[in-house]
């Protein structure tokens, strides 16, 4: 058994359903990459396995470190070291990089904020606050190192080049 284990997910929206019964199983230390069209459910089914409010599961089962977490809201699977990085990194206001890289910190008990800040060469934006004027490759590492900072078990990167310059596609 794997780290994840989807068997047979269908998650809805709004009472449409996006996703139909997927099956898949990740293990430790596997890197898998869901392609597909625009609009087929990718970003649905992340959503759906990180517990996204709105993305309701409607059958099947999502199976996370041995635990059933079908029912689980999102803060528990976070809890449990899953982990999620968006396709678009939501942008907050009245907050500086920093101060929100310690907040994660914090909240995460993390002893690698230098590390994570030097290997994704984010400290010129520091003290920027979050967002303002950054690139798209720059909200991604800034994102990521977000990841890095909570240690997850399983870390489920959604379009990781998505706006990203080629100079970030190569660090991501």
């Amino acid at each position: 058994m794997g780290i994840l284990e989807v068997n047979g997910v269908s998650i809805s929206v709004d009472g449409r359903r996006v996703v139909s019964s997927v099956y898949l199983s990740v293990g430790f230390g596997d890197i898998l990459y869901i392609l597909g069209p625009n609009g087929s459910g990718k970003t649905s089914l992340l959503r759906g396995i990180i517990g996204f409010p709105g993305y309701d599961v409607v059958s099947g089962s999502i199976v996370f470190d041995g635990e059933d977490v079908t029912s689980k809201p999102i803060e528990y699977r976070v809890s449990r070291g899953l982990a999620i990085a968006h396709q678009f990194t939501p942008k907050l206001s009245n907050i500086d990089t920093l101060s929100l890289l310690e907040y994660v910190c914090r909240r995460f008990k993390c002893d690698n904020l230098s590390e994570s800040i030097d290997l994704l060469n984010i400290r010129y934006l520091l003290n920027r606050s979050f967002g303002k004027g950054f690139s798209g490759g720059e909200l991604k590492r800034v994102e990521l190192a977000t990841i890095l900072l909570q240690r997850p078990k399983l870390a489920l990167i959604d379009e990781p080049d998505s706006g990203v310059d080629i100079d970030s596609i190569m660090l991501v």
